[in-house]
């Protein structure tokens, strides 16, 4: 049990400054659009056919490429790790 306590206490200081990082804020918002996703674009369809036409077959494939991609380019960005921020 002391381990776990140990654990939750590095944890809760390892994420205290997490706020700062754009990383961690863009990778937030892409689980939130993940988990969305789903729903969201088969109702999107649904409710309004003209989309149908600008929305590719693979478009989950075409949002992980792009999350992806944006992803790299934060972690370039990145220049210090968030004990420093």
């Amino acid at each position: 049990m002391e381990f776990l306590k140990n654990l939750i206490q590095v944890f809760k200081i390892k994420s205290a400054r997490a706020h700062r990082s754009a990383t961690i804020r863009f990778n937030a918002f892409c689980e939130m659009v993940n988990e969305l996703l789903p729903f969201v674009l088969p109702f999107a369809v649904e409710h309004f056919p003209e989309l149908q036409g600008y929305l590719p077959t693979n478009v989950f494939t075409n949002v992980m490429r792009v999350i992806l991609i944006a992803n790299i380019i934060y972690r370039f960005k990145t220049s210090k790790p968030l004990e420093e921020k």
